[in-house]
């Protein structure tokens, strides 16, 4: 599968990446919200996992945008910053598909990308 993967922390992101590959997934790497937004207008994507803070164009803006021009992908959201009622009501109103917390343990991370994988075969 095709995974976009945004992130501005390269630790993070390389991470993330290092897990995905090991799953098998092509992935295409991006530092910020407006570079993955040019990434999956470009050459398209199954899963996007963006972090939520992020210079320029943050993960909630991105998912908006790509909902409304109804980009067909499930989003993943990676933050630190989902800790309220609020922020879990942002996200699902942006139409985020499912948020991890940060720093995600690579066993965790692994199965929410099992159950992406399931959605986006189906």
């Amino acid at each position: 599968m095709k995974i976009v993967v945004a992130d501005d922390d390269p630790v993070a992101r390389l991470l993330i990446e290092a897990i995905l590959l090991s799953r098998g997934h092509q992935v295409i790497s991006c530092a910020d919200g407006k570079s993955a937004w040019d990434a999956i207008s470009d050459c398209g994507a199954s899963i996007v996992v963006s972090d939520w803070m992020m210079p320029g164009m943050d993960g909630l803006e991105l998912c908006r945008r790509l909902r409304s021009e109804n980009h067909k992908v499930y989003f993943i959201l990676v933050s630190s910053t989902v800790n309220s009622p609020v922020r879990e009501r942002q996200a699902v109103e942006a139409g985020v598909d499912d948020v991890i917390l940060k720093p995600a343990m690579p066993d965790v991370f692994s199965e929410h990308m099992r159950v992406a994988e399931q959605l986006c075969v189906a």
